[in-house]
């Protein structure tokens, strides 16, 4: 996977498709990005690979030795799906170059994110829905961990063991679930008001590598998409799998429908 392949064949203009998310735009053909500007239309060229040629920028992820196969728009969002075929699977491929360079396309929505591919597995699972509240007014349930367990999707928290509103990266908040079991929770990403991510291990023990991440993007209307992301490609331990595969889409809009109960509830 990310396999680097140079030179490239630049492709007539005709074989690219358009990727826009109404502030900047893309530029895709053959699971390429070869051109992007960024953050708006009129910005600076980050992969500039059109014009030029492959010294000057492009984004690719697909399988190794892949052959694309077909590619289409979806119906009604503007999300464009790109199938290969490779030795070793077959893959469809979405949404490029992230999530943020397309268009909203409806109230909920639950994917597998970025590659869906047949025989290598993907580990990134996402769910997404809006929410009728303000995203600093969300990221409060979420950063605190007391309320955590009004919401939980899981259901099986029972309280927090620490009650210190998380700020940084770093910084680690205690939960134990309905079962006695104590957990630790390390923030690895985060920014205020819009992103947080944490690592979570057995008390004690070193973290098997899953992550558990919400994204918020407000809206003009005043309302937020909130974007649940699990990310077990860190896990290497091959007998975990199994009860990683278990958590899906449905899952985390489930935990997300939940959140928004709660915060609507209480703006």
């Amino acid at each position: 996977m990310g396999e680097t392949i140079v030179p490239h064949a630049q492709p007539p203009i005709e074989d690219y498709g358009l990727l826009s998310n109404r502030q900047t735009t893309a530029l895709v053909a053959h699971a390429r990005v070869d051109w992007w500007c960024v953050p708006r239309v009129d910005s600076d060229a980050v992969f500039a690979a059109l014009p030029g040629g492959d010294e000057h920028g492009y984004w690719r992820i697909a399988p190794v030795a892949a052959t694309e196969t077909g590619r289409a728009y979806r119906q009604g969002p503007f999300i464009l799906d790109t199938d290969c075929a490779a030795p070793k699977g077959v893959g469809k491929k979405h949404r490029l170059p992230d999530r943020r360079a397309t268009s909203s396309e409806g109230h909920r929505r639950a994917s597998i994110g970025g590659m869906d591919v047949t025989d290598n597995e993907t580990r990134i699972v996402t769910a997404e829905r809006t929410v009728r509240a303000p995203a600093p007014e969300i990221f409060e349930w979420i950063a605190e961990p007391t309320r955590q367990p009004g919401w939980d999707g899981n259901d099986n928290l029972d309280v927090a063991t620490t009650a210190e509103r998380v700020r940084a990266v770093g910084d680690v908040f205690g939960m134990r679930t309905n079962k006695g079991k104590s957990k630790e929770n390390r923030i690895v990403a985060f920014e205020e008001g819009r992103t947080i991510a944490w690592l979570t291990a057995d008390a004690g023990h070193e973290p098997p590598g899953h992550i558990w991440r919400r994204d918020l993007e407000p809206l003009d209307d005043g309302t937020t998409r909130v974007i649940h992301t699990y990310d077990w490609t860190g896990v290497t331990d091959e007998a975990r799998w199994p009860r990683h595969r278990q958590t899906t889409p449905a899952n985390l809009l489930a935990s997300i429908d939940r959140l928004a109960a709660v915060v609507e509830r209480h703006a």
